[in-house]
């Protein structure tokens, strides 16, 4: 059985109304750039090295912070290693478990690090007297 892939815009509800949590397995150096900071301490950095399996260890890690009754939102840099990381998880006892679709990249295309809506790209043109559009 593999676990869901919420989009980022299901993820996001999940982590502010649900209880989930923001796990994120990219790499140490990525996370300490940057990573969620909203809500508070709604995020853990535990690295996940690129074309490294998701075993024993990797879940041990995630116990070090996590207790297996805890509800986890799994990304990486761009989705296509969290459902490992997630499936791996889940079968060590992670009962609330996912894997956010297009992982950390898409999430913020999506929102800023504090959880506000991105602007949408473009310029902003004038449409006449008083008015401006986004072209």
């Amino acid at each position: 059985e593999s676990v869901r892939r919420p989009c980022v815009a299901e993820a996001k509800v999940m982590l502010e109304r649900e209880g989930f949590l923001f796990l994120d397995i990219r790499t140490f150096k990525a996370y300490d750039r940057e990573h969620i900071t909203k809500p508070p301490k709604c995020t853990a950095n535990v690295p996940l090295p690129e074309g490294e399996v998701p075993g024993d260890a990797f879940v041990a890690n995630v116990g070090k912070k996590y207790r297996s009754s805890a509800k986890l939102l799994v990304a990486d840099d761009d989705g296509s290693r969290a459902q490992g990381a997630a499936d791996a998880l889940f079968a060590a006892g992670y009962a609330d478990v996912v894997a956010v679709e297009g992982g950390y990249d898409a999430w913020m295309k999506i929102f800023t690090t504090s959880g506000r809506r991105r602007p949408p790209q473009g310029k902003w043109v004038s449409t006449g007297p008083g008015g401006e559009s986004l072209k």
